[in-house]
């Protein structure tokens, strides 16, 4: 028996099968980097105004306006911390604003007195089709101060 011809065929097999293993790896990282090179959410012409309201219930409400011609997907109450200087989130709202509407929304956590920033939430899509939400840039954002 002529094992030659054998191992010539074995070894044009897991040739191949190497070759379409390392095919589909190439072609799975140029795909997450084409998808990362995806543009940002796109924020610019947000307009809105806000404030955080609390009543004598003791309960907080967010009164928002939107005055600009984008959707707005929720809110992101961040709080800043003056001494440090960071802003960290403290609450997410998945509510919807039209354009052009006004609404009064409920929180669900205490506020202490200090700074806020309340960040509009837009809905995106990645390179794949698929609809997200993504918070705007902070400076996008409109400052709230609670006394």
């Amino acid at each position: 028996m002529d094992r030659k011809g054998v191992s010539l065929v074995v070894s044009s097999i897991l040739l191949t099968l190497l070759a379409v293993i390392l095919a589909a790896a190439i072609f799975n990282w140029a795909r997450n980097v084409v998808i990362s090179f995806s543009p940002e959410v796109d924020c610019f012409g947000m307009d809105f105004k806000a404030e955080i309201i609390h009543e004598s219930s003791g309960l907080y409400y967010l009164n928002a306006v939107n005055l600009g011609n984008l959707k707005i997907d929720g809110f992101y109450i961040k709080f800043m911390n003056g001494e440090e200087g960071s802003v960290e989130t403290y609450e997410e709202l998945y509510v919807t604003l039209e354009p052009g509407r006004s609404d009064s929304f409920g929180l669900t956590k205490d506020y202490a007195p200090g700074r806020y920033l309340v960040v509009p939430r837009v809905e995106g899509e990645d390179g794949e089709g698929k609809l997200y939400f993504k918070a705007c840039k902070d400076i996008y954002g409109v400052e709230v101060v609670l006394e």
